[in-house]
């Protein structure tokens, strides 16, 4: 009777603990962060190899975030539901429009981050002589941006027409200027448009460098398309959401297997030359072979419509 009791105890405990920390056999087991850093970068402008600080234990606990089979997809299809629960959201009121979003503290021993754990929706004013919006809801549908946030041109994100401050007035596609060292842009009071080494800061925290370092910051939503199996290897964009980052796919014409967020951090370039153009932008891809779901930094033209997510200041 006692071992009955015995095993029985052991069984509850055992699923409880799958309950809170997910649960994976040997076979699926994801590398560590430690171990995903060793292997790449992520970045393919020159950034420092430097490994990251460890991240908090319960979250580096979550999910496998290199699944390889249905079987592990069932298990984050049974976790994913409860992401509200693994993660202690904060709030964001926008004073402008009344919009509540969601923020998320994302820190190490050492760093500490606080982001939208949401894309932007603040409709921008859009210059009526303009033929092209800088920014817009996809299908022009309220349901769609309250999901995915609104799109964005780069003069857009930095409010380069200084409506709401001046930390970038004058910027644009093809002209460059003095920027503040801190551009809020459109963003929210009291937080500001992250730069390409507030991303780069972000990435060494959760250790997502690697070829499946982008299953970490995604969604664990069915937004990310499953793409079956590819050269007999079982193949899925599905994240883990491992620290609360929720990023889901732009919603966008050719971009629906990519979170693709817009920094103020300009390509060195004379005013009117090519370089002035383009404008570094931080990209969580879907999927893309070999690499499966890697994270990286582009140039992208300034004109394109990306997503935002903010920083908070400071203190």
């Amino acid at each position: 009777m006692k071992n009955s009791l015995k095993s029985i105890s052991s069984l509850c405990f055992c699923l409880i603990a799958c309950g809170i920390f997910g649960c994976e056999s040997n076979s699926q087991a994801a590398s560590s962060p430690q171990a995903e850093e060793s292997s790449s970068t992520g970045f393919s402008f020159g950034t420092s190899s430097e490994s990251s600080s460890s991240s908090n234990s319960e979250s580096s606990s979550s999910s496998s975030h290199n699944l390889e089979s249905s079987s592990s997809l069932d298990l984050l299809a049974i976790f994913s539901s409860s992401s509200s629960e693994r993660f202690s959201f904060g709030t964001l009121v926008d004073e402008r429009d009344g919009q509540v979003y969601k923020t998320i503290v994302i820190a190490d021993s050492t760093r500490s981050q606080t982001w939208m754990a949401e894309n932007l929706n603040f409709e921008y004013p859009t210059d009526p002589s303009s033929s092209e919006p800088n920014n817009y809801c996809q299908s022009d549908s309220a349901e769609v941006c309250k999901k995915y946030g609104r799109l964005y041109t780069w003069s857009a994100a930095i409010d380069s027409a200084g409506i709401y401050n001046h930390d970038a007035k004058g910027c644009g596609y093809v002209a460059t200027c003095e920027m503040a060292n801190t551009v809020h842009g459109i963003c929210p009071k009291g937080y500001h448009l992250p730069s390409i080494d507030e991303y780069d800061t972000l990435q060494r925290i959760t250790g997502t460098f690697g070829p499946y370092s982008g299953q970490k910051l995604k969604a664990s939503t069915n937004d990310w398309e499953d793409v079956g199996t590819i050269y007999g290897t079982y193949v899925h964009t599905y994240g883990s959401d491992t620290y609360g980052f929720g990023a889901l796919p732009t919603y966008a014409p050719g971009s629906h297997y990519a979170a693709i967020f817009w920094t103020y951090s300009q390509s060195s370039g004379n005013p009117g030359s090519h370089g002035s153009a383009l404008d570094y932008a931080f990209e969580i891809i879907g999927y893309e072979w070999p690499d499966m779901s890697p994270i990286e930094t582009e140039l992208e033209y300034k004109d394109k419509h990306f997503s935002i997510r903010c920083i908070q200041d400071a203190n």
